[in-house]
Formats: C-alpha cells, sequence, structure tokens
C-alpha cells in the first residue's frame, strides 16, 4: 500500500508499511490507534493520559470492529490506518479458544446505536477521576471504543484493560499484565 504509520512496539517506536502489520495480527487483538488530527482524539489523549484514542477488535480478513459515532460497527483495517497516525497491537495472554469466540461476540453486536450521551458521561468521569466507580452496563452500544473492547472481552471473565470495563482507556490497556504486545 506505501502507506507508513508508526507502530508501537515493545520500547520503542518505528514507521511501517501499513501492510507489513497486518499479517501479523490475530482475530480478538486489541488494535489501539491514536491521532493529533482530530480534536476529540486529541482530548481523550490528554484526558486519558495516553498516547490512543480508539480501540477496536481485530476480526480478521483486514476488518476490526468498535464502537463509532454510527454505532458499533466493522472497518477496513487499512481505512481505520489512515485516519490514526499511531497503533500498538496488543495480544491477550493466554487467551486459548477464547479469543475467537469475543470477536464472534462482537461481530454479533454490529449495527447497534451508539448513546452520544454516555461518551460526554465518560469524558466528564475521566475529569473528575471517577472511571470504574458506577456499575458497568450490561448494554454494548452504551459503551465508548475503549469499554466497548473491554466489555467484550469482559463477557468471557476476562478483565482486559481493568476490572471493570469502565476504567477502559488506552492507558489502563498498556499498563494490563495479561495484554502482550503483538509486535
Amino acid at each position: 500500500m506505501g502507506k507508513n504509520i508508526t507502530l508501537d512496539t515493545s520500547g520503542s517506536s518505528e514507521k511501517r508499511d501499513v501492510g507489513d502489520i497486518i499479517p501479523w495480527l490475530k482475530r480478538g487483538d486489541i488494535i489501539l490507534f491514536g491521532s493529533w488530527l482530530m480534536p476529540l482524539s486529541l482530548l481523550i489523549q490528554l484526558l486519558t493520559k495516553s498516547r490512543y484514542s480508539h480501540a477496536e477488535l481485530y476480526l480478521g480478513r483486514e476488518e476490526c470492529i468498535g464502537a463509532h459515532f454510527n454505532g458499533i460497527k466493522k472497518s477496513v483495517l487499512k481505512n481505520m490506518l489512515s485516519f490514526h497516525k499511531r497503533i500498538i497491537c496488543l495480544r491477550v495472554r493466554n487467551a486459548g479458544g477464547n479469543a475467537d469466540k469475543v470477536a464472534a461476540y462482537a461481530e454479533r453486536l454490529e449495527g447497534r446505536g451508539y448513546d452520544f450521551f454516555h461518551l460526554a458521561r465518560y469524558l466528564w468521569r475521566i475529569i473528575l477521576g471517577t472511571l470504574g466507580r458506577a456499575p458497568m452496563s450490561d448494554e454494548p452500544h452504551e459503551h465508548v471504543c475503549h469499554e466497548f473492547v473491554a466489555f467484550c472481552w469482559h463477557k468471557f471473565n476476562i478483565k482486559v484493560g481493568g476490572s471493570h470495563a469502565d476504567n477502559a482507556t488506552g492507558r489502563s490497556f498498556m499498563r494490563d499484565p495479561q495484554l502482550m504486545n503483538v509486535f
């Protein structure tokens, strides 16, 4: 494809062609995206003290799924990378067959609407420092992107991104010992 992005690897960052990344990914991997081009992305990065403002689950076939303004939807990974300049790819250690189950569960949620009010509450909870203090909703459309990814894994009793899906931020995924960098 010829487009380079910054890929965060174990302990460093490097420029990589988008086409070089896809063969390394497995179904259920967590992809964190970062961009300074969109004001909301920059705000989320500043408030969460993270390089990453968006999270998706990799489904295979060069597709990923996540919570977007127009609902829970699949995206072509290469298209997602055109909006974001930095990524990191994380894999759940010892996930066994759960990675396929998580991805299949997320795919069944495609098409659900998005709760914009929850985005405002999420940003407010970050500002107040109260993430994770409210009970987690069982409605997947009530989760912003990081929470949606964590929610899907939590459904299978794998607590990634924090003990509550409502805690999930790019920073909490990066600090999670259950997650390893794919590269």
